[in-house]
């Protein structure tokens, strides 16, 4: 087989290979491991070939280890052929093998060298003892510089003192530590944390809930009260859920949207609660009516002068769905509720026709300040296309309402 003969033969055979073949597909070369005699020992990440078969019968092992990242290969074959070499017929060795890199742009680094593998050369690095027992928060006292060689060999670590500073040996099966930093931290887990003397704070500070938390939960506490149940959703959704299915145009500037999203239910971050509660109302058909639900929680939006390009914004939102009304009266009694528990006063708010497409034209209503003017809020009866889209039979009416605009 060449090389494209190889690779329609998987697709046509409808091999589990099939879904690896992208990985390599669409590269000017592929990764090929020849021995000696030019066999094929494997094509990674696709197969290992015919003469690298392990059996019963066999008595030497390849390993080998294809990667994009030379360093985190080299960490990846040392940990298993330290593991593997303690099953040889002399235990914890290994044949070493020369690897040819021809030449070529695709391996600019390694290209024309020959290079041995695996490198099991340990690398030594030193660490002051005054440092470690600072970071660690411990006195020469508790802590004595020749009590730290024996704390590093617990942590498989070869270590000699040399006047005030810990030099220490670390072996390939210990490619985390790089740094005097992780040598402190081996001497701390070996010495254990709980003999660690606790200290208090020299700053004393005194926790309390964020206005925007506490807010929050009273407000839940009083929805719930009102006989609506608290529904938790996704904070992510398809894209149809945030907008088609709730007959809104996208124009781009709204949505989150996710990149390379694992799965079409979670393609953008929601702009709304009401999907969510709509799906929510669609999964559980089985519970007798009316279905009363809300919810409380974030919102994302796209936002040119946040520093990471997008904000949160807390707010309300509510379903009514019955078979004998809409529940139009009934949302806006909560939106009455509602702002009556913010600390609004009849004449401080007003409610207006509105015109939000998820609701029926007529049957929406917006909710703003007076003193100001700003919509805060909506409430109405759905339009029957969006029930539709939801799987939803029965007349339903919803709320929304943005919570921070009351802090």
């Amino acid at each position: 087989f060449s090389a494209p003969e190889l690779f329609a033969h998987y697709k046509s055979a409808n091999s589990p290979i099939k879904k690896f073949l992208h990985i390599i597909e669409d590269s000017p070369r592929y990764p090929v491991v020849l021995d000696a005699d030019n066999r094929v020992l494997s094509l990674p990440p696709i197969i290992n070939g015919e003469h690298s078969r392990i059996s019963a019968a066999t008595k030497n092992v390849l390993i080998e280890c294809t990667c994009t990242d030379l360093t985190k290969g080299n960490i990846v074959l040392n940990t298993i052929v330290s593991m593997f070499s303690q099953y040889s017929s002399t235990p914890f060795s290994v044949e070493p093998m020369t690897v040819h890199y021809p030449e070529g742009d695709s391996h600019p680094k390694l290209a024309s060298q020959a290079v041995p593998c695996p490198n099991l050369k340990e690398h030594t690095l030193t660490a002051d003892v005054g440092y470690i027992q600072r970071a660690i928060g411990l006195t020469p006292e508790a802590l004595p510089a020749d009590k730290i060689p024996p704390l590093l060999n617990k942590m498989m670590l070869g270590a000699s003192l040399q006047g005030g500073t810990v030099h220490v040996t670390v072996p390939i099966t210990r490619p985390d530590v790089m740094h005097a930093c992780d040598v402190m931290e081996d001497v701390a887990v070996a010495y254990s944390f709980k003999n660690i003397p606790r200290e208090v704070a020299s700053v004393t500070c005194t926790g309390s809930q964020q206005p925007l938390s506490k807010l929050t939960d009273l407000m839940r506490l009083e929805l719930a009260q009102a006989g609506f149940t608290e529904a938790l959703t996704f904070a992510l959704c398809s894209h149809d859920e945030a907008f088609s299915k709730m007959r809104r145009e996208d124009e781009g500037k709204t949505a989150v949207v996710i990149g390379n999203p694992k799965t079409v239910e979670f393609q953008v971050c929601r702009t709304s609660l009401l999907p969510g509660l709509f799906k929510t109302l669609g999964n559980n058909k089985s519970n007798p009516l009316p279905w009363k639900l809300f919810e409380v929680q974030d919102t994302i939006t796209l936002d040119p002068e946040a520093d990471v390009g997008a904000s949160n914004r807390r707010r309300i939102a509510a379903v009514f769905s019955d078979s004998a009304t809409s529940g139009f009266e009934v949302v806006h009694g909560l939106a009455e509720r509602c702002m009556e528990m913010l600390g609004l006063k009849s004449g401080d708010f007003g409610v207006r026709k509105g015109s939000e497409s998820t609701y029926l034209e007529g049957r929406c209503a917006e909710i703003f300040l007076t003193t100001s003017g700003a919509v805060v809020g909506f409430f109405g009866t759905v339009h029957p296309e969006v029930l539709e889209n939801f799987e939803l039979e029965f007349p339903t009416s919803a709320l929304d309402i943005d919570l921070e605009a009351f802090l």
